[in-house]
């Protein structure tokens, strides 16, 4: 089963007609409305808009896991870096392995975080 990142509603008419057709964030209604549907910036611009925030959040630190077109989801890692582990190894070898409990507490405490960068079609990108 998948699920939808779309909300619901109104969007133009995916058949190619001139009005709009409810979405109900998993599939098309038989809902229509005759108001035309209003275009807002082009695939290109959204695009680029999207790609902008995503550079932005990868120049503090995230690492992308996807991106298509209007979605995006970073992931942050909360974790020891390489020089971390070196202190924690010379710290047990000193301590006689003593030391090794506080190494597998951190280790086992590392996390990650993910934000997922939504652009609608007015450009405006938002994170959740």
């Amino acid at each position: 089963m998948t699920t939808s990142s779309v909300p619901a509603g109104w969007y133009p008419d995916p058949g190619g007609g001139s009005g709009q057709r409810y979405f109900d964030g998993t599939q098309w209604t038989e809902h229509r409305s005759d108001v035309p549907a209003h275009q807002g910036l082009s695939r290109e611009q959204l695009a680029e808009r999207l790609d902008a925030a995503v550079a932005e959040y990868i120049r503090y630190g995230g690492r992308v896991e996807s991106h298509t077109a209007y979605h995006a989801v970073i992931v942050y890692e909360n974790k020891p870096g390489p020089a971390a582990h070196i202190l924690l190894g010379f710290l047990t070898l000193f301590t006689c392995g003593l030391f090794l409990i506080v190494w597998i507490i951190v280790a086992a405490s590392a996390s990650e975080r993910r934000v997922t960068l939504r652009v609608d079609e007015f450009g405006n990108v938002t994170a959740s």
